[in-house]
């Protein structure tokens, strides 16, 4: 458990790296991402996560806080790694559902465009 997410770019080299290290080991590394709720940090997380990896927020005496729309949205496995535009600095990731989500590691903004597909 890491009590922090934050929407940043830190967060989506964390993820990577530790997927990096779980294939290299063959070992399976459970991580959660503890963070605030909002879709900053879910769209950094996105890019990021691999195997294993769970983003939840909320504190220990919240009710029904744990909880966020998006959570129920079509996904799929990825399409490929998240990748930055060295030009840009916007780092993006496409999922199988047609999701797609951007993050912009100078501004700390994320945007995911889910999928209309009803895939499942």
């Amino acid at each position: 458990l890491h009590e922090g997410c934050d929407a940043d770019e830190a967060t989506i080299l964390t993820l990577q790296n530790l997927t990096k290290i779980s294939k290299q080991s063959h070992r399976r590394m459970v991580y959660e991402c503890h963070g605030k709720g909002n879709i900053n940090e879910l769209a950094a997380f996105l890019i990021g996560a691999g195997p294993y990896h769970y983003y939840g927020f909320g504190g220990w005496s919240t009710v029904g806080g744990h909880v966020m729309s998006e959570f129920a949205k079509p996904l799929g496995d990825p399409l490929g790694d998240g990748v930055k535009d060295a030009v840009t600095g916007v780092w993006t990731r496409a999922f199988k559902s047609g999701t797609k989500v951007a993050f912009d590691a100078m501004t700390k903004k994320g945007n995911i465009t889910w999928s209309s597909s009803g895939y499942e």
